[in-house]
C-alpha cells in the first residue's frame, strides 16, 4: 500500500477511507467479554489483536501508532 500511496500522491486519510488496510475483519464485544473473545479465536486457530475502543465523542476517528 506504501507505494499505492507514494506513486499516486494518495493523502493518508484517503488510503484507510479506500482501502482495508491490512486488518480484514473486525468483532466489536463489550470490554468485558473482549478476552473471551479473543480467547476463544485463538483456539478456532485465529490470531486476534485488540485495535481500539468504541467511545462516546464527536463523530471523529482518531488513529493513534500502537
Amino acid at each position: 500500500f506504501y507505494l499505492i500511496e507514494k506513486w499516486g500522491h494518495i493523502e493518508r486519510e484517503e488510503m484507510f477511507r479506500d482501502f482495508n488496510m491490512g486488518i480484514g475483519m473486525a468483532i466489536i464485544v463489550p470490554e468485558e467479554e473482549a478476552e473471551k473473545a479473543m480467547d476463544d479465536l485463538i483456539k478456532m486457530g485465529e490470531e486476534p489483536y485488540l485495535i481500539g475502543e468504541v467511545i462516546e465523542g464527536d463523530g471523529q476517528v482518531i488513529y493513534e501508532k500502537g
